[in-house]
């Protein structure tokens, strides 16, 4: 329980995983005041010191019992009833990295017996293979997702929005060049990054710490900082050697390096969430990169080529079963069971009756008679409700009433929104293929009870139009 596990790659896994949690409590800090973020609740909080703790302790397994622990206690109630907050694609590998690596662990530790160099060699094989096989179905998916007729049109897609808000967050020359890359160009630079990953883990895991310090620089550092950390699983135990010697004899080139890199980066942002959440990813990106390039420079041994699922047996079927059920998740979107947590992140991707876009995968897929969504059909306001949903501005598709998909728990969150004694709202909807219609919607006692009904269920989509093209909503 208390000794270390596994060998240097275990370690900076595991210590790197930790700093990922510490990076998304930043990034749930930096928009509020000291009183206010402690407010907030303690799960996040006991979330950061979890990360705290694998930083300074490392890869022991009561520190991965612990981290799991607190992670299941404070993110599984997001997912189910917690409507305030929302459920974002790196809460799934939040929760299945540790809870997969203690399985594995418990697995070597009875088959293997003794405190032994092999019994290290084991575990640290079976936690970077965990990791491997993470980054690249996660990645697989993501690219895989985004083959939709909507996320390659310009006018909609959600890789135009990513280019364009990136001038906004940073005053960088070349980035203005991007406003006008083809969509396209978002679904090969992600399916590049599991292709070099299996073909050439080197260069692949340079390329892929590139890739996600660029498109952490909108603000998703917790999310890109795990891909990052998970690509790491694709570091040999013979480049221990090379990056401990490399760190060693580069250090003040490497420390310049970064403090340079941060003060160009103090002085070029624009953007509005506090600056400091981009200090840690930064930084820790920087250090990473030098650990990938340094065996690259170095010549470090390849004694034999990088196996998926390593030996053991027992490790092996634990990792394939994860394997299958990652694939599954993946599949999800389209077989009618959810959204999100599937990787469909940023993909414009419609998987639903009123819309089917992706490419590749044919509507016969969905196993459901009918979605779960709500379309609103019609929407009729007094005054007062219609200036309400003025202020709203931009976000009106997604907090306003107006027509379009809803889930059952977004419709209820906006009848709170436009519930006052000056409004009315209003609503024809349809579920099912069954016609509602609502009037005065807001007080509707028979709304309320039919609402309170339907299955409130978070992993799927919130908002979506009635027709094509589907904008970008995260």
């Amino acid at each position: 329980m208390w000794r270390p596990m596994g060998r240097w790659r275990t370690e900076v896994l595991w210590r790197l995983f930790g700093i990922v949690l510490i990076q998304y409590v930043t990034i749930q800090a930096q928009d509020y005041d000291w009183a206010t973020f402690m407010s907030l609740p303690r799960g996040l909080h006991w979330a950061g010191l979890a990360g705290l703790m694998l930083v300074v302790l490392g890869a022991r397994l009561i520190c991965l019992i612990i981290a799991a622990g607190v992670l299941l206690c404070y993110l599984l109630p997001i997912y189910f009833y917690v409507v305030t907050l929302q459920v974002s694609e790196e809460y799934l590998l939040f929760l299945c990295l540790p809870l997969t690596a203690i399985l594995l662990s418990v697995i070597v530790m009875l088959t293997h017996s003794g405190i032994d160099e092999r019994r290290r060699e084991i575990i640290d094989d079976a936690h970077c293979a965990l990791f491997r096989v993470s980054a690249l179905m996660m990645m697989s998916f993501a690219a895989f997702h985004k083959i939709n007729s909507d996320f390659l049109n310009p006018d909609v897609s959600c890789a135009a929005g990513l280019f364009a808000n990136l001038t906004d967050w940073w005053n960088i020359p070349f980035l203005a060049v991007l406003r006008n890359a083809p969509p396209a160009m978002g679904i090969v630079t992600e399916a590049l990054v599991p292709v070099l990953l299996a073909i050439s883990p080197p260069l692949g895991l340079i390329y892929t710490i590139f890739l996600m310090a660029f498109i952490g620089l909108l603000g998703a550092t917790a999310f890109t900082l795990i891909v990052i950390v998970m690509a790491c699983g694709f570091l040999r135990d013979e480049d221990g050697t090379v990056i401990r010697a490399g760190f060693s004899k580069y250090k003040w080139i490497i420390g310049g390096i970064t403090a340079a890199v941060a003060v160009i980066s103090f002085l070029t942002y624009t953007g509005k969430p506090h600056w400091f959440g981009f200090l840690l990813f930064q930084s820790t990106t920087l250090m990473v990169l030098g650990a990938a390039i340094l065996p690259v420079i170095g010549g470090a041994p390849r004694r034999q080529p990088l196996r998926l699922l390593p030996s053991p047996a027992a490790v092996r079927v634990t990792l394939t079963v994860y394997l299958i059920a990652g694939v599954v998740n993946g599949f999800s979107p389209y077989l009618g069971w959810k959204f999100r947590s599937s990787f469909a992140m940023l993909s414009n991707l419609r998987t639903d009756h009123a819309r089917w876009n992706h490419l590749l995968v044919p509507k016969a897929f969905f196993l459901r008679e009918h979605d779960h969504f709500i379309r609103i059909t019609k929407v009729d306001m007094n005054a007062p409700a219609y200036r309400r949903q003025q202020a709203l501005g931009r976000r009106a598709a997604k907090e306003g009433m107006v027509v379009g998909l809803v889930s059952p728990m977004s419709l209820a969150l906006r009848l709170k929104r436009f519930n006052g004694e000056d409004t009315q709202v209003d609503l024809h909807v349809t579920y099912k293929g069954a016609d509602y219609f609502f009037p005065d919607a807001t007080r509707s006692v028979r709304l309320k009870a039919w609402l309170a009904g339907l299955p409130h269920n978070k992993l799927f989509q919130e908002w979506l139009v009635s027709e094509g093209p589907q904008p970008c909503y995260h």
